[in-house]
C-alpha cells in the first residue's frame, strides 16, 4: 500500500498552508470570543480600517498608526 508522504511546510503552496492552518485559526478565534476577547480582521485592502468581532456584535474601526488611537466608524454593518 502506498504511504502518504508528509509535505514539509516550506514546500507547501500558499493555498496548502491556508488549508493546514485554517482549523487551528478557527479554534483560536472561538477561544478568544469565549474568553471575552475580540478578533481583529483587516477590512478590504485598507491598511488602517479593521473589523473588531465580539461575541454579540462587530465594529468597523479606524486605527491611527502613529498614535494608536482607535475610532469606531460603524457598529451596524
Amino acid at each position: 500500500m502506498e504511504e502518504l508522504a508528509y509535505k514539509q511546510i516550506f514546500e507547501c503552496t500558499l493555498k496548502e498552508m491556508e488549508n493546514r492552518l485554517r482549523p487551528v485559526i478557527e479554534k483560536v478565534e472561538a477561544e478568544n470570543l469565549k474568553a471575552g476577547f475580540y478578533n481583529i480582521y483587516q477590512h478590504g485592502n485598507s491598511k488602517d480600517v479593521f473589523v473588531h468581532q465580539y461575541t454579540n456584535h462587530r465594529e468597523l474601526v479606524h486605527v491611527n498608526a502613529a498614535t494608536g488611537e482607535i475610532v469606531v466608524i460603524n457598529t451596524n454593518f
